[in-house]
């Protein structure tokens, strides 16, 4: 077969397969054009950019800003997401169970629409954005329960349909509010201010670790810091307060006030008020952010009823074993230990060069990490003699090192962190990481299970 044949009979099968894919994307089946006839509106969700619902003296206008649905009345707030894609959906596949085109004109089609309910709808949505169909008026419910009837403005035909759309059309305007009190996903925030009378705590996130940085400078728990705002994300608003009713709710001073940031753009604060009169279990919370007060359940401020020991982060120091290459370990009274690692292999550089026991020096990193503080002793390292720190029994230096300068560092070591412990007492033995101001006490059997002699890193 000549070459030019070929390539003529590749064209042609390029060509077929390019057809095929096409049709099979565009061409609708007769199962998808009988859905698609069957729908009463032509509606594409993504194409609504906003809504206005009448429901007798109640108004209710969204829109859709390009980010979120936003309400414009009858308040400027966000709006429930949720409810608003219920709202579309059903009007999407809103189908009709029977059509009733005989409507007659003047009176008599007054008369019957009248009949209806849909004379002069109280109940009626209209969607805006390009092709949305003419505004929809909700009438009476059918003799068929879960049955009512609806028009399409201009058109000559009443509509039996499911009672879905209209049930939520005909929702409370508070029900289209966004009832989350934390609108910022979890995962985003990275700033976290609580000021109650007591004083004030802030967390400030770093490389996905959390520290606290008042009113003490020290390691914050991720497991701590992550639940608070769990619980603070699960909490839902329990009601919105009318206006008239919120300048009672003691905002003036309020007792405690939470501010939550992602990023330098978002941020969200809460302020806690007086108790709900009517409620016990309830308190007051505003939302500055959407100007709104509402009612929240008193679990809420008893989260923020926190001090900054409950946030912190109580193991003995945090190290990342992916950067450790040297370990030294200084005992008082026995030769000084320098140990090196070379890809995932540890060897002594002092008091010898010999293999290392690479399972001990994990087990001492891992023992770090995970071993608890007995107690917080001082927020400032200043009394070092007192607790035996400033001629510690046991010192750990672990650091990163670089043979070659790299865009992030320059050839040599890099102590990551510092560990000394010192005196012992009742039980306990004092300690401190060199790179952090305070100091806090170890139980003594955990210092005794500390690898720090030469024989335990000998290799096997």
């Amino acid at each position: 077969m000549k070459l030019r044949t070929t390539f003529f009979l590749l064209a042609i099968a390029l060509g077929l397969a390019a057809l095929i894919f096409l049709l099979g994307r565009w061409v609708q089946t007769p199962r998808e054009l009988n859905e698609r006839s069957a729908r009463l509106l032509a509606v594409d969700p993504n194409e609504v950019r906003g809504f206005t619902i009448h429901n007798g003296e109640q108004l209710i206008k969204a829109r859709n800003d390009g980010d979120d649905w936003k309400l414009v009345a009858p308040w400027d707030d966000a709006a429930d997401i949720s409810v608003v894609d219920q709202l579309l959906t059903a009007a999407q596949f809103l189908r009709p169970d029977a059509v009733i085109d005989d409507l007659g004109s003047g009176d008599a089609k007054r008369d019957k629409l009248r009949d209806f309910g849909l004379n002069k709808s109280k109940l009626r949505l209209k969607l805006d954005g390009k092709e949305m169909p003419g505004e929809i008026q909700f009438g009476h419910e059918t003799p068929v329960q879960g049955k009512s009837y609806i028009r399409i403005e201009d058109e000559d035909a009443v509509y039996v349909v499911s009672d879905e759309l209209k049930n939520i059309v005909s929702k409370n305007t508070d029900d289209f509010r966004d009832h989350r009190l934390l609108p910022i996903s979890t995962t985003l925030i990275d700033r976290i201010i609580i000021r109650a009378r007591g004083g004030e705590i802030e967390l400030v996130k770093a490389q996905d670790n959390w520290q606290i940085t008042r009113p003490i400078k020290a390691r914050a728990s991720n497991d701590a810091v992550g639940t608070l705002l769990t619980k603070i994300s699960q909490t839902p608003i329990a009601s919105f307060v009318p206006n008239d009713k919120a300048n009672s709710a003691g905002f003036d001073n309020p007792s405690k006030v939470i501010t939550l940031f992602a990023g330098e753009e978002e941020k969200t604060e809460i302020e806690i008020g007086n108790g709900v009169p009517s409620d016990a279990q309830k308190v007051f919370a505003r939302l500055p952010d959407r100007n709104s007060v509402t009612e929240v359940d008193k679990s809420f401020a008893e989260l923020l009823e926190i001090a900054p020991n409950d946030l912190r982060d109580r193991k003995n120091a945090r190290l990342n074993p992916d950067l450790i290459d040297r370990i030294a370990i200084e005992k008082s009274g026995q030769p000084r230990i320098l140990l090196g690692r070379t890809e995932d292999h540890w060897a002594f550089i002092q008091p010898d060069t010999s293999p290392a026991n690479g399972n001990t020096v994990n087990r001492l990193i891992e023992l770090i990490n995970q071993s608890p503080v007995a107690n917080f002793v001082s927020d400032t390292a200043t009394d070092l003699a007192r607790y035996g720190l400033d001629q510690p029994s046991l010192k750990l230096v672990f650091s990163s090192y670089s043979s070659e300068n790299t865009a992030e560092a320059n050839a040599g070591e890099t102590v990551l962190s510092t560990l000394v412990f010192g005196k012992s007492e009742n039980g306990v033995t004092y300690a401190r990481l060199e790179e952090e101001p305070y100091i806090f006490s170890v139980p003594n059997d955990v210092v005794a299970t500390i690898p720090a002699t030469d024989l335990q890193f000998r290799g096997r």
